[in-house]
């Protein structure tokens, strides 16, 4: 809140589970980011959201297994999420 006398700035995060969003305007309007946070918390992160970062969690070894490389893997990951 002090940028004079700091050397860092915390975003602000919206949290539902798994999931995390950090927001930040790089110090030039904490307020813009709190907004932002708190739309994203609103419109995107429900629990539905935290639900699905858990069930594709749960799977991603045995894809690992199944699947030889990042890339293939991103892929199908992508096809899923589509």
């Amino acid at each position: 809140d002090d940028l004079d006398h700091c050397n860092f700035i915390a975003p602000a995060i919206a949290r539902q589970g798994a999931v995390q969003v950090a927001v930040s305007t790089a110090g030039t309007s904490p307020a813009l980011a709190k907004q932002i946070r708190d739309r994203v918390q609103q419109d995107v992160l429900s629990p539905e959201t935290a639900g699905l970062a858990e069930f594709l969690g749960s799977w991603r070894p045995e894809v690992k297994r199944h699947i030889d490389t990042y890339e293939r893997r991103q892929v199908l990951w992508e096809g899923v999420l589509e």
